[in-house]
């Protein structure tokens, strides 16, 4: 999947339509989206603004822990959505909508950043920490929070708003 903002951001935006160019079955289908076809507000640049990777990285634990809500919530879940779609979770926008938000909300999100965040803490460990811990093992709803913490994550510091 390959999405371009009409208003040139990249990525699935908020701010007006979005261009989908996506590849199913052999085959290209490309269309437009809009955030009211998801029942998402539009909004301002202003309102998605972000800043520095410290900022940026509040944003999202404030998304994930529910305490951020609004147009950066929104953002991250119709870029999740994508995300979802792509790893074959969701068939489209609106399930993976539906499905970005349970993630989100029922924690399993936020769950996953610290087990990222406590993943990479360890490359710093000795091979003799590393064979002490248990294996991490990755169930589906494992698997679907991690794509919606990723690119909650790509969405986020996209909107450093650099535009084509």
């Amino acid at each position: 999947m390959f999405v371009h903002g009409l208003d040139g951001l990249d990525e699935i935006s908020l701010l007006g339509k979005t261009r989908i160019n996506q590849l199913k079955n052999g085959n290209i289908k490309s269309f437009e989206i809009s955030p009211e076809l998801f029942e998402l507000t539009r909004c301002t640049l202003e309102d998605i603004k972000t800043g520095s990777p410290q900022v940026n990285a509040q944003t999202i634990i404030g998304v994930f822990d529910g305490s951020i809500k609004g147009p950066h919530k929104d953002a991250i879940l119709l870029n999740a959505s994508g995300a979802l779609m792509v790893g074959g979770k969701a068939t489209d926008f609106k399930e993976g909508i539906k499905l970005a938000r349970k993630i989100i909300d029922s924690g399993k999100a936020l769950k996953k950043l610290n087990e990222l965040k406590e993943m990479s803490r360890s490359f710093r460990m000795t091979k003799s920490d590393l064979m002490a811990r248990p294996v991490f093992h990755q169930t589906r709803d494992s698997i679907e929070a991690h794509l919606t913490v990723c690119f909650a994550a790509l969405g986020i510091f996209n909107t450093k708003l650099i535009k084509h």
